[in-house]
């Protein structure tokens, strides 16, 4: 006898797998258009997204609200930085966006401006 029900289960296996693919090559295609800039007053976040109608998108963040940050280092070397969390408001669900610069090569170059920055009083 042969079930019937068991393609269904194999296409939702193959949609699950296709969905974190696509989503990881997006997010490296993503990373590879955004550019991230610090100057003495702000952090800014210029994002050229590989997959929307949008357009560009600018982020800053002013650095005198900048008192601490959470800072991850990931396997490659990369460093992400997060400066504050905030609700997306085109989101439905209340998503958070996490604000900051995300998988950075150079973090030895932009660190001692960073701790200048957090350490000013």
């Amino acid at each position: 006898m042969h079930d019937e029900s068991g393609w269904f289960v194999q296409a939702v296996f193959v949609a699950v797998g296709f969905f974190f693919l696509t989503r990881e090559v997006l997010q490296v295609l993503e990373a590879e258009r955004t550019f991230y800039v610090m100057t003495n007053r702000r952090a800014l976040i210029l994002r050229f997204p590989f997959a929307s109608l949008r357009g560009k998108s600018l982020t800053t963040f002013p650095l005198d609200q900048l008192r601490s940050h959470e800072k991850t280092v990931h396997r490659n070397g990369e460093v992400t930085l997060i400066f504050t969390s905030a609700l997306e408001p085109e989101a439905e669900g209340g998503n958070v966006a996490q604000i900051g610069f995300k998988r950075i090569r150079t973090y030895s170059a932009l660190e001692p401006h960073l701790k200048s920055v957090m350490f000013a009083t």
